[in-house]
């Protein structure tokens, strides 16, 4: 009908009506085009914004499961330092005593023999990442240093995930001794299902007894040290996005996550006291104390997670965790 009215006006010359009828059809075909285009916008805006919750939900978690996994290797590291300090030094064999005696707590040899042993797989990726890659949507991501920090941390996973793989092989093969000489406190449940328990026992006074265990430990104090420089990589990773999200989405942390975060260091101060043996009564025995700490300080001084970390977080199927047996147990 506009196209009539136009051919009308031009056979009357009425040039007037002409251009009035032309920037008529030129407005309308602006307001369709600026109209489709902010539909378009605001579709892709709700689809950023709910990519942007799903990936603050994952690295929530990968955050929390990230630092855990780094101090537990932290840990790792410094108690095969330290029980290897112990042998160098003979004071190995007064562990049991000083237990007995109460000056040490027995649970505290167990665990740092715990976190010996325990070599945890990688966490990630995130699902969410993983998604947007495949379907070509990371460009939905506005950020582009939020775009960058997510690559950079899932190549870091792949690459952690080779090392790993590798480092679990080596852990249940090169470190068998150290298994040989623990007790788990392994069930059976009604069902015939198999739980797996944490160390319950072990004898130490083979450490000072039997040469291969010190190789053990010094391919252990190795194998953890590089999971840890992996594994606080990756935590730092995490946090980083993790806080960039929350940033992004205006939501704030859930309350576990920021327990995490501010028991980080309070943790180092309880991988410190892992790392410290007892000590015989001897005239250099506060020295080599002191001495013992200084060097497990130097050796790995990274932020670890939190002193008492639930087996799982809120809403999370349950899964192995440090401090009971890796698969692969004997």
């Amino acid at each position: 009908m506009m196209l009539h009215r136009l051919m009308d006006h031009v056979r009357a010359q009425n040039w007037l009506a002409v251009v009035l009828d032309f920037a008529i059809v030129v407005f309308g075909v602006y307001i369709g085009i600026a109209l489709g285009n902010w539909n378009a916008a605001q579709e892709e805006a709700a689809r950023e914004a709910s990519i942007l919750e799903r990936l603050q939900d994952d690295f929530a978690q990968l955050e929390y499961r990230d630092g855990y996994a780094a101090a537990t290797a932290e840990q790792g590291f410094r108690g095969a330092h330290s029980f290897i300090r112990a042998i160098e030094d003979g004071t190995v064999s007064q562990y049991a005593e000083a237990v007995a005696s109460g000056q040490y707590d027995p649970q505290l040899l167990l665990d740092m023999m715990q976190a010996v042993l325990s070599v945890q797989p990688p966490n990630g990726p995130s699902a969410t990442y993983t998604e947007i890659v495949s379907s070509g949507q990371v460009s939905l991501l506005e950020d582009s240093e939020l775009r960058n920090m997510l690559a950079i941390y899932d190549s870091s996973q792949q690459q952690y995930q080779d090392v790993s793989d590798s480092m679990r092989e080596l852990s249940h093969e090169i470190v068998l001794p150290l298994w040989m000489a623990g007790t788990f406190a392994d069930t059976v449940g009604e069902d015939g299902t198999v739980q797996m328990g944490g160390l319950a026992d072990y004898d130490f006074a083979a450490l000072a007894e039997e040469p291969e265990m010190f190789t053990a430990l010094q391919s252990a104090r190795r194998i953890m040290g590089t999971h840890y420089q992996y594994t606080e990589r990756l935590a730092s990773l995490s946090q980083q996005i993790s806080m960039r999200l929350e940033e992004a989405t205006g939501e704030p942390p859930t309350d576990y996550l920021t327990a995490m975060r501010e028991s980080r260091e309070t943790y180092r101060a309880r991988a410190a006291e892992m790392s410290a043996a007892p000590e015989a009564d001897s005239p250099e025995g506060d020295a080599a104390e002191g001495d013992r700490q200084e060097t497990c300080d130097a050796a790995g001084d990274g932020p670890g997670a939190p002193e008492s970390v639930p087996d799982r977080a809120p809403g999370e199927a349950e899964e192995e965790i440090p401090g009971e047996a890796p698969d692969g147990a004997p």
